[in-house]
């Protein structure tokens, strides 16, 4: 994973130095290619929180993804259709739910990080799990 975070600020930093400019016809289908690419890097990350990553999957689903985007526009704009609806809207509909999965994981962990910091204390302090409840429920209610 951090090898991955490395990658992606060096690619970040690159990019800003390194003037590259696309022909306005390819550019069209370079933005679609860069969806394709943040879906897989955003759901790799997602991957890692739920201890599911695989670099094999990761890079093949980067790759895959990315030219196929391109390609389903190429096709659809030389027919004159617009097919790119289909790669954004799937694309971007997958990244937001990466996007969601991966902030339920950071506030679940926090929240199990926080109530085993809770009963820790209590334990040292002496409390029974009766007043730990007592005291979440108490908690609880003044959140309300």
């Amino acid at each position: 994973m951090i090898l991955i975070a490395i990658f992606i600020v060096v690619g970040v930093i690159l990019g800003l130095y390194i003037p590259i400019e696309f022909f306005s016809i390819t550019s069209f289908y370079v933005s679609v290619g860069i969806l394709a690419a943040m879906d897989a890097i955003v759901g790799a990350i997602k991957a890692t929180y739920m201890d599911e990553f695989d670099p094999v999957i990761f890079g093949s689903g980067l790759f895959i993804n990315t030219i196929l985007a391109m390609i389903l526009s190429w096709v659809g704009d030389r027919l004159g259709i617009p097919l790119y609806y289909a790669a954004v809207f799937v694309f971007g509909t997958r990244l937001f739910n990466n996007l969601a999965l991966i902030r339920r994981q950071i506030i679940t962990r926090f929240r199990e990080r926080r109530r085993l910091r809770k009963t820790l204390l209590l334990e040292q302090s002496g409390l029974e799990q009766s007043e730990l409840e007592q005291s979440e429920s108490e908690e609880q209610q003044s959140q309300e």
